[in-house]
């Protein structure tokens, strides 16, 4: 059995053997194909772990999204359900012509009524109660259309990314 190694040992191995190589003017010595078929095993076998981990992780992952989902709707129905309740209690008291209801231990009455401004028809408010906002706003496209004709835009930089594709081993393909 071979030991537990990490990716970046086995990589920085298979680094430090290059250099090996260069050194030995790409002569291979017995030493030297030893522990590059070592290495070469123990990557093959880090790189199944790494991907079985992956769908592992992945799982746990929808899992406790599965959860998460089931916590919000639950959070939603009970916040619903106090909104119902005190809308009750306000039609209770608007129907016995009250402001406060008392229980035993508890009691509820309404503030004192407070007033929201609601617009009902914005275009018939009259101008001297508007004000013109400016916006400035980046364009992402026109940006895009510049470095694709390579023009140099000041205060961008290009990133360059990678997906990391995973695939079944098939006999016959390294």
């Amino acid at each position: 059995m071979t030991e537990n190694r990490s990716l970046v040992a086995i990589v920085k191995d298979f680094n430090a053997l290059d250099e090996l190589l260069i050194e030995q003017s790409g002569e291979v010595c017995p030493t030297l194909e030893q522990w590059m078929q070592i290495n070469e095993h123990n990557m093959a076998e880090k790189v199944d772990n790494y991907k079985l981990y992956i769908e592992h992780l992945e799982s746990r992952n929808e899992y406790f999204k599965g959860i998460k989902d089931q916590a919000n709707q639950a959070q939603n129905i009970f916040k619903n359900m106090v909104s119902r309740m005190k809308e009750n209690l306000k039609y209770a008291m608007a129907s016995l012509g009250t402001d406060e209801l008392r229980g035993d231990m508890y009691r509820f009455k309404l503030s004192k009524p407070k007033s929201k401004l609601t617009i009902t028809d914005a275009e018939k408010i009259p101008l001297e109660f508007t004000k013109e906002v400016t916006e400035i706003q980046i364009d992402m496209e026109a940006i895009e259309k510049a470095i694709s004709e390579g023009r140099e835009v000041p205060g961008v930089t290009i990133e360059t990314n990678q997906s990391l594709l995973s695939y079944s081993n098939t006999k016959g393909k390294k």
